[in-house]
Parts: C-alpha cells; sequence; structure tokens
C-alpha cells in the first residue's frame, strides 16, 4: 500500500539499555536485550522488539490495518497463547514506516492491554 504522506511529530527513539519481556497469562512470550523504546506525546512507552525474536508457530497474519499519520499503516498478528488459543490482533509492525520513525522497521509491538510487558 501506498504511503500517504506523513506528518510529524515530537516521536523519541531509544534503544534500551536492558531485557524488555512480553508475558501472556504468565509464560514468557519474547525477550530481547535488543528493544527500541518509542515515546510520543504524553503516551507511555511502547517497546518495539526485533521481528526476528518471535516464534512464528504461536503467531499468524491478521487482516486488520491501522493508519497512523506519524508511522504509517501498521499490520497486525494475532498470538497464540500457552492453552492454543488466539489473542486477536495482539501485536503490530510498520513494514514500511514513515521516514522519521524508520528505525521500527522489521520491529513489532505488543497491546500492553492484552500482555505484560516488563522492562529491566
Amino acid at each position: 500500500m501506498q504511503q500517504p504522506e506523513c506528518r510529524n511529530r515530537d516521536i523519541t527513539i531509544q534503544p534500551q539499555s536492558g531485557r524488555v519481556r512480553v508475558l501472556l497469562d504468565g509464560h514468557e512470550v519474547v525477550s530481547s536485550g535488543e528493544t527500541l523504546g518509542l515515546t510520543e506525546g504524553g503516551y507511555p512507552t511502547v517497546y518495539y522488539f526485533p521481528r526476528s525474536v518471535l516464534d512464528v508457530l504461536k503467531t499468524e497474519s491478521s487482516d486488520h490495518q491501522t493508519y497512523c499519520p506519524f508511522k504509517g499503516y501498521a499490520s497486525y498478528l494475532h498470538l497464540r497463547d500457552a492453552d492454543g488459543a488466539w489473542e486477536k490482533n495482539a501485536i503490530w509492525y510498520y513494514a514500511d514506516p514513515c521516514p522519521l520513525v524508520e528505525q521500527i522497521r522489521d520491529h513489532v509491538a505488543f497491546w500492553g492491554d492484552r500482555v505484560r510487558v516488563l522492562a529491566d
């Protein structure tokens, strides 16, 4: 999908010094010491993980898509829990992010209301 014109916003992306983990129903889904912390406006930091740390057997592509004028089009993945049930659209990523946030290309983020994100 062609990227519309992106707008500027006060967005900061910083490599995180510690390990960041994601838990789903108390089970670790992903853990990485190579995350990026993205902050924008007054929102809490969102941690972006290298896409390579995802277990492809625990994810499934979604048709859901959203648009952010500051980051671009987001695509989503479903996440399988330990019991085999799917947490719908729990993960998102920007395949072709706006230039301002190019650093998050090939990274994924998790909805904090569906999983527990723990930063050291």
